[in-house]
């Protein structure tokens, strides 16, 4: 049985509550001053931010898997994903199929995305305060955003995270906007929005699922004085939930047939205690504990000045992720936890933080002044970690071999004889640790070289790269196969070449000229006169 008001609408928040909501909200439908020109302002500021040095850090390993599965045909990406592994990753991989393919590759075409993506999240999070308090602790919030590993690491990486987080604030703007739907003409028009859009950010992050939990706080009406009926609002907003997780629900099966791929998670973490940091401080500001006491300290203030049902609903967003994917390690050794996959939470804390310190200025007569000390403070916390992601190391220092292997190798060209050249991939045959990842990466540096080590192309093995013959195949290739000049990766301890097969090659009038180290890899030329 339902129980609607005569417009099929029940009050979902308390009438204080409400009207602040409401005033909020015609405030940005009609257009007041500063209604918008804020959230802009705010975007603009996030997207310079993160735009600078955005091609510094090395592409590392996640990265490049992107490169690797959207630089190849939309059919084959589908096989791969459906098949192999990543379907969670599959509607990311299919958008930047279509975005390299409009723009072409480099590292800057590569992370424009995410840096558009948190872009959108600040500028939404600005909306997003306002609707839910004010003006002052809607910007502080965008603000706040941009000083956060969420906004600084993940908008210059070339992965879903960044997309999921700005999906996950547009996605409770319209959660709010549905619950303050005026008429039932809009308020399905707002369902069938956030069921469409429910279900396409459950296909670029699966664990965007949970959003449902807090959107529960503001879309689930109080119970009656009888406590036995739901409104008919309620029960439209289940029912677009419904549907958006009947549409994800290919997904979900196909991602645990898959699950086998998040086993490396148990090698992560050393111990309980090691996650339960991770959990706890990591994910939200990664290493940084003096930033993370200062947003405990602002977040705490911003829940108590909250309503009941929306501290109830941010509170939700923070924890509801992070539990639902941490509790199963910590208890039971099941592996779904790394902090990336909930960022989408982040938005959460920093509409905490933000509120907080709103709580605190309204008490100073300069309560402007409070907000920007509070402001300069967190930014200059911030500002260490926001200079350590963007360093050449900025993604990961294991993988810095893989860039330096690439400098080294152009460089070594650029001096080469004239004539026919090939590249040999040494290391494991595939997988992380071979020296094939430079072709992924940096495939500028190999452009006019014949790949001799090839055996099979990523198509062909379904694989994140293409693999590599055996040092007996590639030395019968170079016997007649022209070249004037090899190039050789690989490392001293895992050489490509046994001794015996280099005094073959050196028969054949190959000469070693030169070596480059890169870390605990190597680039080595051998030329002949042509």
């Amino acid at each position: 049985m339902l129980d609607a008001d005569q417009d099929g609408s029940s009050a979902v928040l308390g009438a204080a509550e409400q009207s602040d909501s409401d005033s909020a909200l015609q405030t940005m439908v009609v257009g007041q001053r500063g209604a918008w020109q804020w959230p802009a302002l705010v975007g603009v500021v996030s997207f310079l931010i993160n735009i600078a040095w955005v091609t510094t850090p090395a592409i590392w390993y996640d990265e490049a898997a992107t490169v690797s599965v959207a630089m190849r045909p939309g059919r084959d990406i589908l096989t791969f994903i459906t098949t192999r592994a990543d379907v969670v990753h599959g509607l990311y991989y299919l958008a930047m199929h279509e975005w390299l393919g409009l723009t072409g590759y480099s590292m800057f075409a590569l992370r424009f995305p995410s840096v558009v993506a948190v872009t959108v999240a600040s500028t939404g999070l600005v909306v997003l305060g306002q609707l839910l308090e004010n003006r002052r602790a809607g910007v502080m919030a965008g603000l706040v955003f941009i000083a956060t590993p969420a906004c600084c690491f993940y908008g210059i990486e070339a992965r879903p995270y960044a997309a999921a987080i700005a999906g996950a604030v547009l996605l409770t703007c319209v959660a709010f906007w549905m619950s303050h739907a005026e008429g039932w003409q809009q308020f399905r028009a707002l369902a069938a929005l956030y069921c469409v859009f429910l279900a396409l950010l459950v296909y670029l992050h699966l664990y965007t699922v949970f959003m449902v939990a807090p959107h529960a706080f503001l879309l689930l009406d109080r119970a009656r004085p009888t406590g036995r009926v739901l409104s008919a609002r309620s029960v439209v907003w289940l029912g677009a939930v419904f549907v958006a997780v009947l549409a994800s629900l290919p997904l979900i099966l196909l991602a645990w047939r898959q699950r086998r791929q998040v086993a490396f998670i148990s090698d992560v973490y050393s111990s309980g205690t090691a996650q339960l940091k991770s959990v706890l401080v990591e994910a939200w500001v990664g290493d940084n504990l003096t930033l993370a006491v200062v947003f405990v300290l602002f977040a705490l203030l911003g829940f108590r000045t909250l309503a009941g049902r929306q501290r109830w609903a941010i509170a939700a967003w923070m924890w509801c992720p992070a539990l639902v994917l941490s509790l199963p390690g910590l208890l039971f050794g099941l592996d779904f936890w790394l902090p990336r996959y909930m960022q989408f939470s982040v938005p959460a804390l920093c509409l905490a933080v933000a509120f907080g310190i709103d709580h605190v200025s309204a008490r100073f007569s300069s309560s402007l002044f409070v907000c920007g000390l509070a402001l300069a403070a967190v930014f200059t916390l911030a500002l260490p970690t926001w200079a350590d992601d963007r360093t050449p190391a900025g993604k990961s220092t294991g993988w810095l071999w893989i860039a330096s292997l690439a400098d080294n190798l152009s460089e070594i060209r650029s001096d080469s004889p004239s004539g026919k050249a090939g590249v040999v991939f040494g290391m494991s045959p595939s997988g992380r640790q071979s020296t094939r990842w430079v072709s992924v990466a940096y495939p500028e540096a190999l452009i006019g070289l014949d790949d001799i080590s090839l055996y099979k192309t990523a198509i062909e093995a379904n694989d994140f790269i293409s693999y590599s013959v055996d040092s007996a195949t590639v030395l019968n290739r170079l016997t007649g196969g022209g070249l004037t000049c090899v190039y050789v990766m690989d490392t001293a301890s895992r050489p490509f070449f046994s001794a015996d097969q280099v005094a073959q090659i050196e028969a054949q009038g190959f000469t070693e000229i030169e070596q480059r180290a890169a870390s605990t890899a190597r680039v080595t030329r051998m030329c002949r006169p042509a």
